[in-house]
């Protein structure tokens, strides 16, 4: 057939059902006719277009991702259909010719593999460099991805990927001994080697981070460290701002670990870290922000500042939880261990006394989390009684709205909220310097000398209150959920 010929099905009225063996005569086709791109998309738009039902019908994913593993006639076709239809899927411009050619080839294959596949066992099974690429970007979301029939199979396919050189099946071995996973047995020696080759050969520095682990908790050494290589590597991924790279090298500072002991650069190291790790947390990034705060809490432990110690490990407590509600990496239930452990020493140093369900205080500080990234915060002041007033204050919940990070040790709570509830008593009158009292903003307030709160939005006044005690309840602390919407 020559290119014309491929283009004309216009005429096409009938409800014939394609098979594989179809779909591997249309490439064979267009291969012999030279054709591109365009000529693809065309195609397969027409076939989507007025075989769409039966095409719908077959295109059904199952439970188990048949079409990853094809073992029937409605698998491979889905399979080949799936890889078609990602050819030129992303920017068709960017195609090359070669590279067009190989993946129609690549879809051909899968046809031919089929065949030999139905007359052999599946530990035999024959992928094509799609399928390879797919089973593996799978297993990137989770091994559990992974049907457990097919467990054994996979794993047999990594194994047989990483004799070949394969950087993601080696990437998804070496992680996989790391501890070990629903694939692999922990083997450190074979993490170490596969991390090591591929760091050698892509310059990652997350695989420098890993090694930087390895050989810091001596996992390839009966358990006996070796910090002058985990130094090594954890300053590579330092340098490249790996957050796990720069806290480790923090550790070694502080006890001189494979370097010179500096307990002052090991602070620093830490507080540019909780700097820089404290806002993203509040936007969502769960990232490594439990592990900075922890060793934050740990710094002021050292240095007998308890309070504040309390204060930083409530935030690591939080933020552990939450991590491991998203996610399973190896070592984060020791980690919340760690903090739970701390956190019950600290509190035998600070006594009961220390601890309340209500606060009193002459400026309400706990107010200030709701504006630490300059927002312009909703305020409502109602008064509830007599000289007893309540503030209400809201952040905006928008498409990218960080909640506020509102701790405080008294109550051993730590939220992250969009709103707060407090309440103020004064036997003076509330000043009010802006008309409109049902739409007020602030982001700013300060405390003169008089024992006057005023609360600024820009350089203007909004309200001002005199000689007030502030309240808060440990009821008042209340976490909001993520969901979005403005007002």
């Amino acid at each position: 057939p020559d290119k014309d010929d491929l283009l004309d099905v216009d005429n096409y009225d009938g409800s014939y059902k394609p098979d594989h063996k179809d779909l591997e005569a249309a490439c064979r086709n267009m291969l012999n006719a030279g054709a591109d791109i365009e000529m693809l998309l065309n195609w397969h738009f027409f076939v989507n277009d007025y075989l769409g039902e039966y095409f719908d019908e077959i295109n059904e994913i199952s439970e188990e991702r048949g079409y990853l593993w094809p073992g029937n006639d409605e698998d491979i076709f889905n399979a080949m259909e799936n890889a078609l239809g990602e050819i030129g899927m992303f920017d068709p411009e960017r195609e090359t010719d070669e590279s067009f050619r190989e993946k129609i080839k690549d879809v051909i294959k899968m046809s031919e593999n089929y065949e030999f596949n139905k007359c052999h066992d599946i530990s035999e099974w024959k992928f094509t460099k799609f399928q390879i690429e797919e089973l593996f970007e799978l297993y990137d979301q989770g091994a559990y991805m992974i049907p457990e029939s097919k467990k054994e199979v996979f794993k047999q396919l990594v194994d047989r990927q990483c004799e070949l050189g394969d950087p993601l099946a080696m990437k998804i071995k070496g992680y996989g001994c790391y501890g070990g996973n629903e694939i692999f047995e922990c083997d450190w020696d074979e993490s170490r080697r596969l991390i090591t080759a591929l760091f050698e050969k892509e310059e990652d520095p997350f695989y420098a981070n890993t090694l930087g682990y390895i050989y810091y908790y001596g996992r390839c050494n009966n358990g006996i460290p070796d910090y002058e290589m985990a130094f090594k590597y954890f300053s590579i991924g330092a340098a490249c701002d790996i957050i796990e790279s720069m806290y480790k090298l923090s550790d070694m500072f502080n006890s001189g670990k494979g370097c010179i002991k500096s307990p002052e650069t090991a602070a620093h190291i830490i507080n540019k870290l909780y700097d820089e790790g404290r806002p993203g947390f509040c936007y969502g990034n769960e990232a490594k922000f439990a592990d900075v705060a922890l060793r934050m809490a740990s710094y002021c432990q050292k240095k007998k500042m308890y309070e504040p110690a309390m204060y930083h490990y409530l935030e690591a407590d939080l933020a552990i939880k939450r991590r491991l509600k998203e996610h399973d990496y190896y070592g984060d239930k020791k980690v919340q261990s760690n903090i739970l452990k701390s956190i019950d020493e600290v509190k035998g140093i600070l006594g009961p006394e220390f601890f309340s369900d209500e606060l009193k205080a002459g400026f309400p500080y706990w107010i200030l989390e709701m504006i630490w990234d300059d927002r312009e915060v909703k305020i409502e002041v109602e008064n509830i009684e007599g000289n007893r007033y309540r503030l209400k204050i809201t952040r905006k919940r928008t498409d990218n709205g960080a909640r506020a990070l509102v701790v405080v040790p008294e109550f051993e709570r730590a939220v992250l909220t969009y709103e707060l509830t407090t309440e103020f008593v004064t036997d003076e009158p509330v000043i009010y310097e802006y008309n409109d009292k049902s739409n007020m903003y602030f982001d700013n307030i300060d405390l003169n000398d008089e024992n006057e709160v005023s609360f600024y939005n820009g350089e203007n006044v909004i309200f001002k209150v005199r000689n007030a005690e502030y309240i808060i309840r440990k009821s008042d602390l209340k976490e909001s959920e993520e969901s979005i919407f403005y007002y």
